[in-house]
């Protein structure tokens, strides 16, 4: 995971993790694999938008801090090229003004951090179940 490059580990459905902090993307792709996903890494923004945009995913999960092409500008290039995939943001927690400007760009659902395991599993097993109805 260096120079704003991607990685994968095999599995079920694909998903897309756009977080430059090594330590974050390994505790998501932990995560995400024990719920049996496909993860690729993207550790900034243009990078992450062009996976989203060019490659099949389930699911996208998008922090608010990455650099290069703001995570902002991603949603919303990625609701204009991909309007029905899934993106989970996770957003610094008490900032209201940050999260109603990622809710109007078209979040499917925002998480604050610091993550709560808890709060991320349910997540992840809501888009699952929706991508198998």
């Amino acid at each position: 995971m260096e120079g704003g490059g991607a990685m994968g580990v095999e599995s079920g459905s694909r998903v897309l993790v756009i977080e430059d902090e090594t330590r974050v993307a390994r505790f998501l792709t932990g995560t995400l694999d024990d719920e049996g996903c496909s993860v690729l890494i993207a550790e900034d923004g243009d990078v992450g938008l062009f996976l989203a945009t060019s490659e099949p995913f389930d699911f996208v999960v998008l922090d608010t801090m990455v650099p290069g092409l703001s995570a902002l500008g991603v949603l919303r290039a990625v609701r204009a090229a991909r309007p029905e995939l899934p993106v989970i943001v996770l957003t610094p927690d008490g900032d209201p003004q940050l999260r109603r400007q990622y809710t109007e760009a078209g979040a499917s659902r925002l998480l604050p951090r610091p993550l709560v395991l808890a709060d991320f599993r349910s997540a992840v097993r809501e888009q699952l179940d929706g991508n198998r109805s």
